[in-house]
Parts: C-alpha cells; sequence; structure tokens
C-alpha cells in the first residue's frame, strides 16, 4: 500500500497518543493494512476501514481512504464531514483546517488559495465550524480564541474559535499571533517601508508605539501589561498599555516579554518592572529570553551555574557540579531534567549528553545516566517518561518520578503515556502497551506505518 504523501497531511506525523484530553481510542492497524480504532481492551470500536487515519482529538479524527481527500469522523465512526476535504492538523493545535477542492500538491497548513477554493476551520472542542469563508486560516497553539484568516481582498482579520464568526475585519498586511490579549498587526501601505506596526485587542482596538518608537515583529509582545519597544537606534523599551514608555534602558537589542514580573534582555541579563538588574542573575545563553515559571520557579544561570530562581528574584538553590551545564524547565510534577556533558561517551553529541533530573527542592532524583526523546528532556505522562539508559542495548524504556526504570529498556521506539496505553515499536511489530508492559494490540510493522 502506497502512502499519499501529496496532501502533507502532517497528521501522519502526529504523535498517536499526544491529542486532546479524555480520548478513549487509538489508532491501530488491521487487516489489509487498513487504519480503524481500538478501545483500551484492544478491541477494534471503528472497524479497520482507513488508508489512514489520526489521533483522536476531543471526539473527533481525520481519516482517508486515499485520494488525497479526508473526512472527520466522531468516536462513532459517524462522519462529521465526509471524505471530500484537504484537511490539516497539527500537533497541539486546537482547529481542523478545512479546504475545499483538490490538495494539488499544497502544504494545507500555510497554503493561500486560489480560484474557487476557500478554507474554514472546526474547532472539535466546541464542535463549531466556521463555514468555508476565507483563503487561508493559520493553526492555533495557544489559549487565545482568535483565529487568523486571510480575506478574498488579500487582507487578513481574525475570526473567534469557540463561534467560527469573524470579529475582526480582513483589513491588516500581515498579523501575529494573540498574547494576553494583544497581537502585532501591520497596516496595509503602498510602499513597505511605510508600513506601520501596531498592537491590536480582540475587539480589533488599535494601539500604537509612542512617537519616535516603533514594535518589532515577533518581539513585541504584550506580556503583564509591558510591551517591548525600539527607537531608531534599536534601544530597547517598555511601554505600558496606555502607550506610555515606562523602562527605558540603554542596551541595543532584543527585549523579551516580561514572566512573573521578570524580563530578559538579548544580553541575558534580567531586569525586573523597575528596569533594575537582577545581579549574577541570566538567562540561559541561546534561549529566547528564558522560561516562564512553572509552579512558582524558573531555570537560570547564577554565576555561571544553572539554577532556579523563585518570583521573588531568589536564588532556590544551584546545581555546582562541574559537568552539570544546563538546567531546563520545571515540569508539572516538580521535576526538572538536568544535562551532564561527558566526553569520553562517543563521537555523536546524543551520546555526550547526559540527562538526569532534580527536584524543586534541589535534590538529585537520578543521576545523569538517560538519553532523552527531546532535546528538552523526555516529557512526563501519568507518571512515565520513555528514555535510554545510556550503558545497554540502545533502546527506550520507561522511567517513573521516582528515577527508576519501571518498564525496561526493550522498545526501538516508544511515545509517552495517554489514557493508560503508550504507543511502541519492539521486535519488528507496532502496537500498545500498559503501564505494566502488557502488549494490549499489535500489528507488523509495514514500512508504510507512521511512527
Amino acid at each position: 500500500m502506497k502512502r499519499r504523501m501529496a496532501v502533507f497531511a502532517l497528521l501522519l506525523l502526529l504523535p498517536l497518543t499526544a491529542l486532546g484530553e479524555g480520548e478513549g481510542l487509538f489508532p491501530a492497524m488491521g487487516d489489509k493494512e487498513l487504519w480503524g480504532y481500538i478501545n483500551r481492551q484492544g478491541e477494534f470500536v471503528v472497524d479497520a476501514q482507513y488508508e489512514l487515519a489520526t489521533p483522536f482529538c476531543h471526539g473527533y479524527a481525520a481519516v482517508t481512504c486515499g485520494d488525497e481527500l479526508w473526512g472527520i469522523i466522531d468516536e462513532t465512526g459517524n462522519y462529521i464531514f465526509p471524505m471530500d476535504y484537504v484537511i490539516s492538523m497539527e500537533e497541539d493545535s486546537r482547529i481542523f483546517i478545512v479546504i475545499t477542492g483538490e490538495a494539488e500538491d499544497m502544504d494545507p497548513s500555510y497554503a493561500i488559495l486560489t480560484g474557487d477554493q476557500l478554507a474554514g476551520f472546526f474547532c472539535p472542542e466546541t464542535g463549531v465550524f466556521s463555514g468555508f469563508q476565507w483563503k487561508s486560516v493559520e493553526h492555533v497553539w495557544d489559549d487565545s480564541t482568535m483565529v487568523s484568516v486571510l480575506g478574498e481582498n488579500h487582507l487578513y482579520g481574525f475570526a473567534d474559535l469557540e463561534t467560527g464568526r469573524q470579529v475582526i475585519p480582513c483589513q491588516f498586511q500581515r498579523v501575529y499571533g494573540f498574547h494576553q490579549g494583544w497581537a502585532l498587526a501591520e497596516l496595509p501601505a503602498e510602499a513597505e517601508e511605510d508600513a506601520e506596526m501596531v498592537l491590536i485587542n480582540e475587539t480589533g482596538d488599535i494601539l500604537r508605539a509612542p512617537e519616535g518608537y516603533y514594535f518589532e515583529p515577533y518581539d513585541s509582545r504584550m506580556s503583564e501589561g509591558l510591551v517591548a519597544v525600539y527607537d531608531e537606534a534599536y534601544i530597547a523599551s517598555y511601554m505600558n498599555m496606555d502607550g506610555e514608555v515606562v523602562i527605558s534602558t540603554d542596551y541595543e537589542g532584543i527585549a523579551y516579554p516580561f514572566y512573573e514580573g521578570f524580563a530578559a534582555l538579548n544580553d541575558q541579563q534580567y531586569r525586573d518592572r523597575q528596569g533594575n538588574i537582577l545581579k549574577d542573575i541570566i538567562a540561559r545563553p541561546e534561549e529566547i529570553g528564558g522560561y516562564e515559571f512553572v509552579d512558582g520557579l524558573t531555570s537560570v544561570f547564577y554565576q555561571g551555574k544553572p539554577a532556579a530562581m523563585n518570583t521573588n528574584g531568589e536564588i532556590k538553590f544551584v546545581l555546582e557540579e562541574e559537568n552539570v551545564f544546563w538546567l531546563w524547565n520545571f515540569m508539572e510534577n516538580g521535576l526538572a531534567w538536568y544535562m551532564e556533558w561527558q566526553e569520553d561517551q562517543g563521537d555523536a553529541w546524543y551520546e555526550q549528553k547526559h540527562y538526569g533530573l532534580v527536584a524543586r527542592e534541589g535534590n538529585y532524583i537520578t543521576d545523569g545516566v538517560w538519553i532523552c526523546t527531546m532535546e528538552e528532556g523526555s516529557p512526563f505522562s501519568e507518571g512515565l517518561a520513555p528514555v535510554k539508559p545510556m550503558e545497554g542495548p540502545n533502546l527506550y524504556g520507561y522511567l517513573n518520578e521516582q528515577g527508576e526504570l519501571a518498564l525496561p529498556a526493550v522498545y526501538e521506539e516508544a511515545q509517552p503515556f495517554k489514557n493508560g496505553l503508550a504507543y511502541v515499536v519492539q521486535d519488528g511489530k507496532c502496537g500498545y502497551i500498559d503501564k505494566q508492559g502488557d502488549v494490549i494490540y499489535s500489528w507488523p510493522q509495514y514500512e508504510e506505518n507512521w511512527d
């Protein structure tokens, strides 16, 4: 069976257990290499009948029988949208983008449609469909309810994710995503150099930069009532929601958003809301302005060592060990991954970077003896995280929050647990295991499997 890649349906690359909340069905391959959906007991609830099938997201999933066109079904297998559309779904996006007509080798996530083709969006959280109204729709990844849309006049506006209705007319040359109720938008101009960047709120009200200042795309994000502005020499300052400059600096470079009263400039020094510099504390090199706080802590560098800072600007702990060179941000379970560098462990970067766990009090949960699935460490889900031991057969197991290998390292691929099951690959078979490591359902690892 030949995989149809022309839709770029992106959907094929989504983690099998990564989407939505409360889903109890899992994509699985059945007879004749067709896909359907099984429950937690490994029983088919929706028969294997599709050439490809995506994970469920809030009770809905995209499926195809080929010919580059997709449909959307509910958990009973009933079609909400017949298999007549190009459909785009990306990991963590809150919407399906639905497009009329043929795929024509386009990427539906970013396509600007021509001819009679139109796009709309379906919100699986609410079951609301916008109708086909626009020439392009962009995915929504954050908590905002605003969806960027492109009108037939080739200008951008915004629609409401919860109602499907357009709420800000298509009148901007460019728009950027909403953050804490405000988004950057570029007003149309005959000449590119005359275009003005402004901030708009969710009712379309415009906030301009003070005279002599301008907003920088991607860098000027409203956060905690303050936004970065720049003068002609690219000197950064912050203005408030009344359009007044309230923090001035002599720094030339990027000024990042405030988190819990602190912001980093591109020299990595932290400032508070009064513009004071935090002594000996910097955001981590090569990071975009540091991390948001999780339960009152964020990771920083203190006197050149990885450390944790609280919302009062105080250092909670410092990792003093010589080989520890990085501390990632804390997860919701109160743990954070740190990295050690061991040059004698191999030539590849992943052989030299050892991961370990530290608790929010600063005590080590594990030594740095793991390889993780992502640069920032392996995500914990339902109390377990997929990891590879540094020493062993180069296979994945599952680590618990006490730093113990709860499931042995026997899997060629291992994804996070969701709703009690995890997708794994072992000994030429794909399938799902439970938290005891028992195989719930499996199928041969054909070349076409999306893994």
